[in-house]
């Protein structure tokens, strides 16, 4: 019976859910954007809470005014996940159909704005280059950690064959081992 190393199991094709790939002989990591983690707080720090919380008080006062504001977080918490499936969609129709470019990080550009824990929520300049010249392209948010360096970052830039405009940058970090 032939042994199966663990890392080479679970990455591929079929194993879309493991979050590492590997590139060029190194495991590397898929950074992650904010819209696949502010959902699920916003829903369940905010939403659920304040519509239980409403409901109570509902029953006992009549007052409307906490169910319509945990309806509001709920509402928004729906709104990003929304945004989170359109851009995963967004990437695998590109993956499939458009043109794949090895990218280098140039620039980090930290947007101080969207804080989630003690990740650095920032936007990368990518260069890639092509049989006609390179090209320069700005990827959305993702989460950094504080310690990440270009040179640690990779990025897959998938573009749409019938419109350049039309893009997706796929992240990665080299794998240290360190989370947080």
């Amino acid at each position: 019976m032939e042994r199966v190393r663990l890392d080479k199991l679970l990455v591929g094709e079929n194993v879309f859910w493991y979050p590492y790939s590997e590139i060029g002989g190194v495991m590397m990591k898929i950074v992650e954007t904010p819209w696949e983690r502010l959902y699920k707080f916003v829903l369940f720090m905010f939403g659920i809470p304040l519509l239980l919380i409403g409901a109570i008080i509902l029953a006992i006062y009549r007052n409307w005014a906490i169910i319509l504001i945990g309806s509001i977080w709920i509402i928004f918490a729906v709104g990003l996940k929304i945004k989170n499936v359109y851009n995963k969609h967004r990437l695998e129709s590109l993956k499939k159909e458009g043109i794949c470019y090895d990218g280098t990080v140039v620039k980090i550009i930290p947007k101080p704005w969207v804080r989630i824990g003690s990740y650095v929520t920032a936007q990368v300049e990518c260069l890639y280059k092509t049989e006609k010249g390179d090209g320069l392209v700005r990827s959305g948010y993702h989460l950094l950690l504080p310690f990440d360096r270009r040179e640690d970052l990779y990025a897959k830039i998938y573009l749409d064959s019938n419109n350049l405009e039309k893009y997706s940058i796929e992240l990665f970090r080299k794998d240290t081992g360190v989370s947080i």
